[in-house]
């Protein structure tokens, strides 16, 4: 999505938050509001058409009934032991060290507090089946064990009543003319993704009980998933917070907000622990109490300084320039292409792909650097190999259109060459510190010089936080 739709829509959908009493709309006793905005600015930001289930009715009953069955067995197998952590993510969230499956938000964290003797748990909203290569100890299956707490409710007389009020009537008549695609089935939408939210509700509530934490944290709080855990946690008095887990700005429905309630969301963490300042200072913009913000530093980047992993120079014969992608159509702009052709001479170009690449998208982008000569040229293999942190300390300069490594490259001392309009206005403090050029229209004549200009630009790293000072004042209560 072009950054002036993007800006267009997220304009609308906060006019939205302070035209109507949005705080007020509640269907399954959830304030649906935090959810229906992702949907409305997700569902015009759709970059790809989910694949249609080409399984017959039969068979869709069966699988159905079997995945029922199975997560009754494991949820009655499951031996839970008190913790004072639990940690939630995704699959996704993991990437591969020492032939290992680290989720590189939490596992720092959790080996952190095992050397201290605290107990923790992991919680896996995604994993259906076992994999020997996860690096956490022990890690509760919850995309099974989901299963055994689907209900499903078509909440008739909450929407009955909702649909009465003046304000609602007249908020789904202006989503007709301005979101029309998403208004022909938003009530059946809304009520799944409520059933889900209240899914997991139960499934943490039922962990939470025999687990009895102290605090939890997620990952990407405004999935179902972690709204769930959100609401799970403050109904049992443990404390919710929401990792950093990429950018953060005014451009994002979830971190950006006109009209909070005095009481704040319930879906909504009681904490976000951020990477940066900048990050920080923007949040705090947003929210105002209840909820709190910690800038805790990013524990993949603290883990590979504990390590002194990112002392291990990786070797090439010319700078090395790292280009982190993004699940955008085109996989790869024709401008972008011509640069590494232009500079491959110069340069050594390595091209990290986003972790929820498709194959498709993947095949793609080998067949494009092949059209383009470039396949010897551009390396593939280590650049999705290797620790991030490790790519960045060795790189002299990062290429981007608005990726959140932007914020790491830049605690790193590594400069950044912004690509993409959403990206410029994201990361306007980074521009500013002279860590990063901004570029709105990129232009093939004017681009090798700046790469050049970062290139040669000397390497100022940022006094890194550690979440060890966090997780202290946590305990501690501050």
């Amino acid at each position: 999505m072009k950054f002036e739709k993007r800006l267009k829509l997220m304009t609308q959908l906060l006019d939205i938050e302070k035209q109507y009493p949005v705080e007020e709309w509640a269907v399954g006793g959830i304030q649906f509001w935090p959810v229906l905005k992702n949907h409305l600015f997700f569902h015009e930001f759709k970059e790809a058409t989910s694949k249609r289930d080409t399984r017959g009715l039969v068979s869709k009953v069966i699988d159905k009934l079997s995945l029922r069955l199975r997560s009754y067995s494991y949820r009655n197998s499951l031996k839970l032991k008190e913790v004072t952590y639990v940690f939630s993510g995704a699959a996704s969230h993991r990437v591969i060290l020492n032939d290992k499956l680290i989720n590189r938000y939490f596992d720092p964290m959790i080996d952190e507090l095992s050397h201290q003797g605290t107990s923790t748990a992991f919680v896996e909203y995604d994993l259906i089946g076992n994999n020997d290569k996860i690096h956490s100890a022990s890690v509760i299956r919850a995309g099974l064990l989901a299963e055994s707490f689907r209900q499903r409710n078509k909440f008739e007389s909450d929407w009955k009543r909702l649909l009465e009020t003046t304000s609602f009537d007249k908020f789904a008549n202006q989503m007709q003319s301005v979101f029309p695609t998403y208004a022909k089935n938003f009530q059946r939408k809304l009520t799944n993704s409520i059933n889900e939210i209240l899914a997991w509700k139960k499934l943490y509530l039922f962990l939470f009980d025999k687990m009895k934490p102290a605090y939890s944290f997620g990952l990407c709080y405004y999935s179902n998933q972690m709204y769930g855990m959100n609401l799970a946690a403050k109904e049992r008095g443990v404390v919710a917070i929401d990792m950093q887990h990429g950018t953060i700005s005014r451009l994002h429905p979830g971190y950006s907000f006109d009209n909070i309630p005095t009481e704040g969301y319930a879906l909504l963490p009681n904490e976000f622990w951020l990477w940066d300042q900048s990050s920080f200072d923007y949040l705090e913009s947003q929210f105002t109490k209840p909820v709190r913000l910690r800038h805790s530093g990013n524990p993949w980047l603290s883990k590979l300084i504990d390590s002194k992993r990112n002392e291990t120079t990786i070797t090439t014969d010319k700078p090395l320039v790292l280009y982190t992608h993004q699940p955008l159509k085109p996989v790869l702009d024709g401008y972008l292409l011509e640069l590494m052709v232009k500079t491959k001479s110069h340069y050594s170009w390595w091209l990290r792909l986003h972790p929820r690449t498709p194959e498709s998208d993947r095949m793609e982008i080998i067949d494009l650097l092949t059209k383009f000569n470039l396949l010897n040229d551009v390396n593939l293999e280590l650049a999705n190999k290797l620790p991030l942190p490790q790519i960045l300390s060795s790189a002299a300069v990062h290429v981007s259109k608005y990726s959140g490594a932007v914020i790491e490259a830049s605690l790193l001392g590594v400069p950044s060459l912004i690509l993409e309009e959403v990206g410029v206005n994201s990361f306007q403090e980074i521009i500013a510190s002279g860590n990063a050029i901004g570029v709105i229209d990129p232009q093939l004549s004017e681009l090798p010089d700046q790469l050049a200009l970062l290139a040669n630009r000397k390497r100022e790293h940022q006094q890194l936080l550690h979440f060890k000072t966090s997780l202290h004042e946590l305990e501690a209560g501050q």
